[in-house]
């Protein structure tokens, strides 16, 4: 948003610019053609050039247009007319500029000459107008130049920095991929190869944002607490963990099948099993054993989003202890079960029989 506010501003500036001078050719106010090409642009220097010029009002430095000639009788009116020429007629004499003269040719010589220094001190003033008009015209192009080279160069510092902070990005992102398959390797597992480590479109985000990893959709989870992520329902109905247990997360745009069929090959290939002791639950969730590792791998997707993969992997030594011990604990509640229905089954006999003792 700071980098349009800047190029407009830079626009707005140069525009503005380019209408002064075209104003000061048509004759018009400076400030009008700054503020026309300022707001409205290219179409603001069309309005200025479309402006009719501003009406001159007589002065004092006004020049004499044509040839400067006392015995032609225009100019002898002109200058009649800008020296205020009058003739006294108590002193019958003319007055010019606070001088009297005995003949208006006199006096139309002396205008003239006052004309003379009018005409050289217009021009020294116009000389040094044209120098600070220079002046200020070099500080413009200088301020408007410097402020283009700032933009230019916060645009190219700002894609420097992102360009900066892709790279190291990139860099994550490959210590993440390295990191997963690292993991998944010891136990024969391959990363699925159209795996997702970062949001799509990453590349587009701030620099600030790059540089704080905020687009990972890959982890690598390690469960030190017992932590529910990786658990398992056994056919008997109870949830089994293993308190060590690895889960990778990461996402595919591929579809579920795909990825499920990847799987299942690849970990079929590798020695794996399906495990007939645990169910497959959820049903995006299906369960393989090893000889020293379980392994189930969860894929799911909602509505259009990418797929979501989970793979998580357990021992298999610790899974069947879990099992073990659960089913002597059922055979144990089956044993005591059918023993009291054996009590209960005698007990309900003999009281059959003391009831039928008593009806003979």
């Amino acid at each position: 948003m700071f980098d349009i506010f800047l190029i407009w501003l830079t626009s707005s500036l140069i525009f503005g610019f380019i209408g002064v001078q075209i104003a000061k050719n048509k004759r018009v106010p400076v400030k009008t053609g700054f503020l026309y090409g300022f707001f409205l642009l290219a179409i603001g220097l069309i309005i200025i050039a479309l402006l009719n010029p501003t009406v001159d009002i007589a002065d004092p430095k006004k020049e004499y247009e044509e040839d400067r000639d006392t015995s032609a009788e225009a100019y002898r009116l002109w200058l009649t007319e800008k020296y205020n020429i009058r003739r006294n007629e108590l002193l019958d004499r003319f007055v010019v500029v606070g001088q009297s003269f005995a003949t208006v040719d006199d006096a139309i010589a002396y205008a003239d000459n006052l004309e003379d220094l009018q005409v050289e001190q217009n021009r020294e003033e116009a000389r040094r107008a044209q120098v600070k008009a220079k002046k200020r015209s070099y500080a413009a192009v200088a301020a408007l130049g410097g402020f283009a080279i700032l933009i230019v160069s916060k645009l190219g510092y700002d894609k420097f920095q992102h360009h900066q902070a892709l790279s190291y990005a990139n860099s994550m992102i490959d210590d993440r991929k390295n990191s997963i398959e690292q993991t998944l390797q010891p136990f024969g597992i391959n990363i699925y190869p159209n795996s997702l480590f970062a949001e799509i479109g990453y590349e587009k985000l701030s620099s600030e944002r790059l540089r704080a990893l905020n687009f990972w959709i890959a982890h690598i989870e390690r469960s030190e607490d017992g932590s529910e992520s990786c658990n398992v329902m056994s056919r008997f109905g109870n949830v089994l963990t293993d308190k060590d247990a690895i889960a990778v997360r990461f996402r595919s745009e591929d579809d579920i099948d795909k990825i499920y069929k990847y799987y299942r090959s690849e970990l079929l290939s590798k020695g794996y099993r399906e495990s007939p002791l645990f169910i497959e639950y959820p049903k995006e969730r299906f369960v393989f054993s090893g000889s020293k590792n379980m392994v189930w791998v969860e894929v799911l997707r909602l509505d259009d989003g990418p797929t979501y993969v989970k793979i998580c992997i357990l021992s298999q030594t610790v899974m069947d202890e879990h099992a073990k011990v659960w089913i002597e604990d059922e055979l144990k509640k089956k044993k005591n079960e059918e023993y009291w229905q054996g009590v209960k089954k005698r007990t309900d006999e003999a009281e059959e029989r003391l009831r039928r003792s008593y009806q003979l």
